[in-house]
């Protein structure tokens, strides 16, 4: 089965081992069934004995502590195994460049983590519970052999025919489980979708309604009559298989005495030993929809790392690395026709922004100006490194940029993009002085909104403008040579856009900061040294600015 090859794939701790531990559940199971059916064969006649008590006590110890051992050892395997798929997913998505990132979307790997890996988890106890059950019962069809060939033959026969019932649809069954899985993460897409865009779909009921009544209850619906048809055929093979003890013990009592009175005789004991192997049988057949969803879930793992090793990756070797370049204090950026073509993978249409020179030097502050989809939130993560170019040159301070240089390039530093994410912990921040903390809170207006307590921030459920400034009291506290903005003062009130352009930017240029802003606003283009327009992908006018570059 998929799903055991797959464990016995990921981790070498599942192996014979426990297998062999299996196989003597199973054996002391059966040699209990064989003990307690011949002493209850025998209690009409005779009173039990010391030793066959004895005997039974010491074997229901035997399978308790290897069925005890057997399950803590492999829930403890199958979740380490989870655990490292886990990381290794999460790995391979820190690797991935965010253009392959964007393409690809988030859904099918937020599944994997979570519904995919939860699967693993809860068939693996169906699969550990029942493993014994399989020798127990293949050493069962050897003692009912042994009581009666025909009876053997005859339970035999019956079994395979249910079996075969059973197996008939596991095709367009493991079909439909792996179409479930698809359109689960369609649906997990558009949820994202309903609480992304809460606010737009609020403001107009005709978007609101074809969102939600169309497409969303559509995909649960879609997901809805799938599990229906699925279920059908799950239900199916519960009813055969609940049904398999009145088959088999009919047989065996209506069809056995016909071979004689030698094979009459065995009735009692084979239909005992059938009854007591029913239970683990019935339960080998219930854990089976669990493996194939199991499998379902395996094909979908295999899949979604598939996806990320064919995809775009960053120099692993330097995930941790700035070959030099942050210890290096900056002075100048160049980037060199600087070439990138993006495809949308929901119109196939493809973006081309370039060739574009451009250079940011020490202390200034530059403004980009442009239409929307003039590409400048392309150009944006060109710069930022986030984008890698299909060709020319980034040098800083004169040095050319390569992969073994994009972590330290852009630990250089510290944007604000217009769909920014806040971490309500300062990650790779030491932690703050308290005063220095409230002090800054002070100067963005925050006091009594948030604050920083050890390396946590108390409060973000704020306004996208006040979001901003704790995310402009995130860039202070890293305090990198070069400050990125992406139409950062768009959400402010005027007093405080006023208040960043005339007094916190002026301060950051006191500081030696270097200053890159997308921006429409206009009254306040005077402060800048350059103002870049991006039009159509090109960098289509440079102006110098008017400002003066505060002493420090």
């Amino acid at each position: 089965m998929e799903f055991l090859k797959y464990l016995s794939r990921e981790s070498e701790d599942f192996n014979a081992n426990l297998i062999l531990v299996g196989v003597f559940a199973g054996v002391v199971n059966l040699i209990l069934i064989i003990m307690l059916t011949l002493a209850a064969s025998k209690a009409a006649t005779t009173r039990p004995d010391g030793t066959s008590l004895a005997l039974t006590a010491l074997c229901i110890a035997a399978f308790w502590f290897s069925k005890k051992y057997l399950l803590t050892r492999a829930t403890i395997i199958v979740e380490e195994i989870i655990g490292k798929v886990r990381r290794r997913i999460v790995s391979k998505i820190r690797e991935t460049d965010l253009a392959s990132f964007e393409n690809t979307g988030p859904e099918a790997f937020i599944n994997a983590v979570s519904i995919h890996a939860n699967t693993l988890s809860q068939a693996s106890i169906h699969v550990i519970h029942n493993s014994h059950a399989v020798v127990m019962v293949l050493l069962a069809f050897g003692f009912i052999y042994y009581l009666s060939q025909p009876g053997f033959w005859i339970v035999t026969s019956v079994l395979g025919v249910l079996v075969w019932a059973f197996f008939r649809n596991r095709t367009p069954l493991n079909k439909a489980l792996r179409k479930i899985a698809h359109t689960e993460n369609e649906f997990m897409r558009g949820f994202a979708d309903l609480t992304d865009g809460f606010k737009e779909l609020k403001m107009d009921t005709k978007r609101d309604r074809e969102f939600i009544e169309d497409f969303l209850h559509g995909l649960i619906e879609r997901c809805m009559d799938l599990k229906k048809r699925t279920s059908h055929m799950i239900n199916h093979n519960l009813l055969i298989a609940h049904s398999a003890l009145f088959f088999l013990l009919s047989a065996v009592v209506f069809i056995l005495p016909s071979f004689g009175e030698q094979e009459a005789a065995s009735v009692v004991p084979v239909a005992a030993v059938v009854i007591f192997i029913f239970a683990p049988v019935s339960d080998l057949v219930g854990a089976i929809p669990f493996l194939a969803h199991a499998g379902a879930s395996v094909e979908e793992l295999e899949r979604i790392e598939n996806v990320l090793n064919a995809i775009r990756k960053e120099d692993a070797s330097v995930m941790n690395g700035n070959d030099g370049l942050v210890e290096e204090e900056f002075s100048k950026l160049e980037m060199k026709q600087i070439k990138f073509h993006y495809q949308d993978k929901s119109t196939d249409e493809t973006f081309t922004l370039g060739p574009v020179d451009f250079e940011l030097n020490k202390g200034e502050l530059v403004f980009m100006i442009g239409g929307n989809g003039s590409g400048k939130s392309t150009f944006l993560k060109l710069l930022t490194g986030l984008y890698q170019p299909d060709s020319g040159v980034i040098e800083v301070n004169g040095r050319r940029l390569g992969n073994k240089q994009i972590r330290g390039y852009r630990n250089l530093m510290s944007p604000i993009f217009s769909d920014f994410h806040l971490f309500n912990q300062l990650f790779g921040i030491n932690p703050v002085e308290s005063e220095k903390a409230e002090r800054y809170i002070e100067w963005l207006e925050l006091t009594g909104k948030t604050k920083i307590k050890n390396k946590s921030i108390a409060n973000l459920s704020l306004s996208a403008g006040q979001r901003k400034r704790v995310a402009l009291l995130v860039s202070l506290f890293e305090d990198k040579p070069i400050l990125v903005f992406d139409e950062w003062a768009a959400e402010q009130d005027p007093e405080f856009r006023k208040k960043f352009y005339l007094e916190i930017i002026p301060e950051f240029r006191r500081a030696g900061k270097t200053i890159f802003a997308i921006t429409h606003d206009e009254h306040f283009f005077h402060t800048a040294d350059r103002i870049v327009k991006m039009d159509y992908g090109q960098i289509s006018e440079i102006s110098s600015g008017k400002a003066k570059r505060p002493m420090g």
